[in-house]
């Protein structure tokens, strides 16, 4: 079993989250860091997503050492599944724990839920953008409120140049629709480890 845990500190207007996977295979660490400005989140769930791939390479089941939601827990159960049934050369299923699980709903239910849209400024998420801000969705629309455009996942920490071209683009998309941009930064030794 991997045990990730989380450490937390704001440094000037930054919060970092210092994601630390324990397992079998020795310790592996990842960086997150988002604006300090943003709400503290109620629950732990991007530290699962940001450990889920590494945990399936490894084939070890991934604890939290902290608070997960349920629908978290359960959205990876069918993620893990799927990409373990495509790829089981890479990907192994495994199971998710956390100390505590989050089962009360949000306060004020919406017919429209408020989100982040992971963005970056490709076609599937100008699409998805397109497709939820013009209630082409249906039932499955939300409400958009901002746009998150992640430096370290697709756009690797070694390519600046690359980055300021989505980032132009993220901004561009986004003025159009009057949202706000956060940019969050990923910074991981073991980036890279979990695709083919």
């Amino acid at each position: 079993m991997i045990r990730l845990n989380i450490d937390t500190c704001v440094s000037a207007s930054r919060r970092i989250w210092k994601l630390t996977l324990a397992g079998q295979n020795g310790d592996r660490s990842c960086w997150i860091e988002v604006d300090e400005t943003l709400p503290e989140p109620l629950t732990l769930d991007v530290a699962l997503s940001a450990s889920v791939h590494r945990a399936m390479v490894d084939g070890q089941d991934l604890h939290l050492t902290g608070t997960a939601s349920y629908a978290m827990l359960a959205n990876l159960e069918h993620y893990v599944e799927i990409w373990s049934s495509w790829r089981p050369d890479i990907y192994r299923p495994i199971g998710f724990s956390a100390d505590e699980i989050e089962t009360t709903p949000f306060p004020q239910p919406r017919l429209r839920p408020a989100a982040v849209l992971s963005f970056s400024g490709g076609l599937d998420s100008s699409a998805t953008l397109v497709r939820q801000m013009e209630g082409l969705a249906k039932r499955d629309t939300v409400d958009v409120r901002m746009l998150m455009l992640a430096h370290g996942f697709d756009l690797p920490l070694n390519e600046p140049s690359a980055f300021a071209t989505a980032r132009t683009s993220v901004e561009r998309q986004a003025a159009r629709f009057d949202l706000p941009i956060s940019i969050v930064t990923l910074r991981s030794i073991f980036r890279g480890a979990a695709t083919p």
